[in-house]
């Protein structure tokens, strides 16, 4: 027969103090004398006690993990995007001792209520999201009862958020070409529904219009951010009788999709047509000819936003910090990465 668990009860027995006590010692609370914490965590150690997660959130307020909640898309940790935002976050986290517990927004997670159930259940203190979408009104119920959740790279009324700066990103592409002497740029759009995608087309439309170059729907074809839907993009923009000679493509997947449209044509990249993407994914550094782009650095995004949400929760690295009333928006600069896929016009 296996040994009983031993209960904060039996620590506080062996320790001869209250099991509120002993319950301070846990978390480390200041209002417990100095020598007693230790004596209770020297006992908790000899004899491998182990507090349920559940009864230490209910009395010290504090779960000590956080949620991390990713949409649902094929291969999501394998996209350098959602990676690099990973590898920021738990940079933080693991710095400040708390936990990561990873989420996936499937239909059924929001459906059933799941995402704010964690924090009525007491399993999470707060909640990072990255890859929102402006139709995702699920997240109005987390302002309502005002969580605290930090947006990773979107934006939304209510909501602290870290945003890379993608409409002067965007805007540095057509500066770039422009330069070049290109007069007539193409565009493969992605989604609007999205903080990214929006945001570089707004950035877009106003560099045109600060050159003097109308924006023209024959020279825009649409994509979804996959490389697949670049490469049907680009397909239907070489089919019209006049194909733009350079390209902007909202991300680096619809880019690299758009380049294999080209040279499948037997034409090449810059000579025939001019490609830039956006990201700086590490393939576009990679491919041939290596691809011009905008850099968002998504690891700094996470990190940031995983401390906009310690220091919301009062609990900011360098300490003595109270919880935000008003949401926190930071904007981060991006960085226009040239390289060999873009060249002069003809």
């Amino acid at each position: 027969m296996g040994r009983r668990r031993l209960t904060i009860r039996d620590i506080a027995r062996i320790a001869n103090v209250s099991r509120s006590t002993v319950s301070l010692a846990l978390n480390d609370s200041p209002r417990i004398n100095p020598d007693t914490k230790r004596r209770v965590l020297e006992i908790v150690e000899e004899m491998d006690y182990h507090p349920n997660a559940m009864a230490r959130a209910l009395v010290g307020g504090r779960t000590r993990v956080l949620s991390l909640l990713v949409p649902q898309i094929d291969h999501v940790f394998s996209d350098f995007y959602f990676s690099e935002t990973v590898s920021g976050v738990t940079d933080v986290v693991a710095r400040l001792g708390y936990s990561l517990m990873l989420e996936v927004a499937t239909e059924s997670f929001i459906s059933n209520g799941v995402v704010d159930r964690l924090f009525k259940e007491r399993r999470i203190d707060g909640m990072l999201v990255v890859g929102t979408l402006t139709t995702d009104d699920w997240l109005d119920i987390l302002r309502e009862k005002k969580r605290p959740v930090c947006l990773i790279n979107s934006e939304r009324e209510g909501f602290s958020s870290v945003v890379a700066d993608n409409r002067a990103g965007a805007g540095r592409v057509v500066d770039h070409l422009v330069e070049l002497g290109h007069r007539e740029i193409g565009y493969i759009k992605g989604l609007d529904i999205t903080t990214v995608g929006l945001h570089r087309d707004e950035g877009f439309r106003a560099a045109l219009e600060r050159h003097g170059i109308a924006y023209d729907e024959a020279m825009v074809a649409y994509g979804n951010f996959s490389e697949e839907s670049g490469y049907e993009a680009m397909r239907k923009l070489l089919e019209r009788p006049r194909c733009p000679r350079a390209i902007f493509a909202t991300n680096d997947s619809m880019a690299i999709g758009a380049m294999h449209a080209i040279q499948e044509r037997g034409l090449s990249v810059p000579g025939d047509v001019s490609l830039a993407g956006g990201d700086d994914i590490r393939l576009a550094r990679y491919i041939s000819p290596r691809l011009t782009t905008i850099r968002q650095p998504m690891d700094l995004i996470g990190s940031q936003a995983a401390e906009i949400l310690f220091d919301r929760l009062g609990l900011e690295p360098g300490g003595g910090s109270v919880p935000a009333e008003e949401p926190t928006v930071r904007m981060i600069d991006t960085e226009l990465i040239v390289r060999e896929s873009c060249g002069p016009a003809s």
